[in-house]
């Protein structure tokens, strides 16, 4: 009796890793190839997800790829180029539901994570026009919502990893006189 393919039974180990894990110790075309066995039924995904990679660059470049761009990949019909606009919509729903009704302005995560998304779906060609833009100051003026390319400094990138590390002024502060104490 012959030995069945490497690749026979790869899409239940795959669902079973995730079940086990969620997508932790997944590469990227590993998740790709997940999410497009949902709309691509009893066809290797492998080589759809690694195209779709080199061409749009990350997982977040297809999801915000143009379904036209989508369809053009070989072994992407208009079901999985649909079913990736879908998986992406949902999940800026998700964070659009999880903003709604809470004190959001107070959680930096879930800001940073719902403007993302968003931002996420502007066209490539209108932010390519900031090189070097790390990210967006949001403010609304006259009941219009202003878009602010912005540049962190270094000292920025310090204070959000405080920030992250729960390191507050007054720990600075004090680690600051006991280093002068102990010099």
């Amino acid at each position: 009796m012959a030995t069945p393919p490497h690749y026979h039974g790869h899409r239940k180990r795959l669902r079973e890793r995730f079940v086990k894990n969620g997508l932790a110790g997944f590469q990227e075309h590993e998740a790709l190839e997940l999410l497009l066995t949902l709309a691509i039924p009893r066809t290797d995904v492998k080589q759809p997800a690694k195209a779709l990679l080199e061409r749009f660059g990350s997982l977040r470049g297809v999801l915000d790829a143009p379904l036209t761009e989508l369809r053009s990949v070989a072994g992407i019909g208009e079901m999985a180029a649909i079913g990736l606009h879908l998986i992406r919509e949902a999940a800026a729903l998700y964070l659009q539901q999880g903003s709604e009704g809470g004190d959001v302005l107070r959680n930096a995560a879930k800001i940073s994570d719902f403007w993302r998304m968003h931002i996420g779906a502007l066209p490539k060609a209108l932010l390519a026009s900031f090189p070097g833009v790390d990210c967006f100051s949001v403010t609304e003026e006259d009941g219009r919502i202003l878009l602010s390319p912005l540049r962190l400094s270094r000292a920025d990138e310090v204070r959000r990893k405080l920030e992250e590390l729960g390191v507050t002024e007054a720990d600075v502060k004090d680690a600051v006189a006991w280093a002068r104490r102990h010099a």
